[in-house]
């Protein structure tokens, strides 16, 4: 049951680091990695311009809802993490259920926004966005996980 927190937990992290929009950032990351994404979004969803002016508020509007759900999940991870050892079996099962709550909210959270997708996208492009926001986590991750040339 450890693996389990610890893997949801660690996912948790990763979704919510690489779902960053340009909230309030003072060293400009967020938006350097926000302006990518919309990028490698436009070009992997060939989106046109008509759509492109529709897709990014409502895309905007569900990330920002899923980073809520996933920052509650993670808050919940971390505090079971802190509290392992003192809370009971009863306590543990509540944060269990709330645990599984957050995995339905996101996916109540998707079907919701695919419905909104469907309105202007045709369903392939509704599927790829999905698959492109899998391949845009992989590829930040795989760029913060190569060794960087040394500056002299």
């Amino acid at each position: 049951m450890k693996r389990f927190f610890y893997f949801f937990m660690i996912a948790g992290l990763i979704t919510s680091f690489f779902d960053v929009t340009a909230q309030d950032d003072q060293s400009g990351i967020a938006s350097k990695i926000y302006a990518r994404k919309i990028a490698f979004f436009t070009e992997k969803l060939a989106l046109t311009p008509e759509e492109a002016e529709k897709f990014w508020p409502v895309y905007n509007e569900y990330t920002t809802k899923k980073n809520d759900i996933n920052k509650e999940r993670n808050d919940l991870m971390k505090y079971y993490l802190r509290n392992e050892k003192n809370l009971t079996e009863k306590e543990t099962a509540g944060i269990l259920d709330r645990f599984i709550g957050y995995q339905e909210a996101e996916t109540t959270l998707m079907e919701t926004y695919t419905e909104k997708f469907r309105k202007f996208l045709p369903e392939s492009k509704v599927i790829k966005i999905y698959i492109t926001e899998v391949e845009f986590k992989r590829e930040l991750l795989q760029e913060t996980m190569q060794p960087r040339p040394n500056k002299r």
